[in-house]
């Protein structure tokens, strides 16, 4: 009946638990999808950290003579607001951010400015 402690006619323990193809193959795919997740956050991570603008100052106060107000930019340095009619917008607002009462549109100032009361047209479409 036994053998050395081992029934006969019974499979090893290490046969007995063995998955099957398609697990296995299961197991792999899953593997590689996750590999090939972690590799595609890094990837993100590493270009967006590069693609983030370096920035000589921050939280500078903004200039006084500003006349259609302040705002800030990227790095968070007080800088002039655009007024009606003046270019904005661009990568990370390189261009500039419009004032009070006005907003940017195909890269123009469009609105009223309460500070002088200038309006500018509204471009549509871009």
């Amino acid at each position: 009946m036994t053998k050395a402690g081992v029934l006969l006619g019974a499979e090893p323990p290490e046969v007995a638990h063995r998955p099957d193809q398609e697990t296995l193959k299961m197991t792999s795919c899953f593997r590689a999808a996750a590999l090939v997740l972690v590799f595609s956050c890094l990837l993100l991570l590493l270009q967006e950290g590069s693609a983030a603008p370096r920035c000589q100052d921050y939280d500078q106060p903004a200039p006084k003579n500003c006349k259609y107000g302040t705002t800030v930019d990227w790095c968070n340095n007080g800088v002039c607001a655009k007024g009606p009619g003046e270019t904005c917008g661009g990568y990370r607002w390189s261009a500039g951010k419009c004032g009070e009462g006005t907003f940017c549109s195909c890269g123009i100032c469009g609105g009223c400015s309460p500070y002088d009361g200038r309006c500018g047209d509204v471009v549509s479409p871009c």
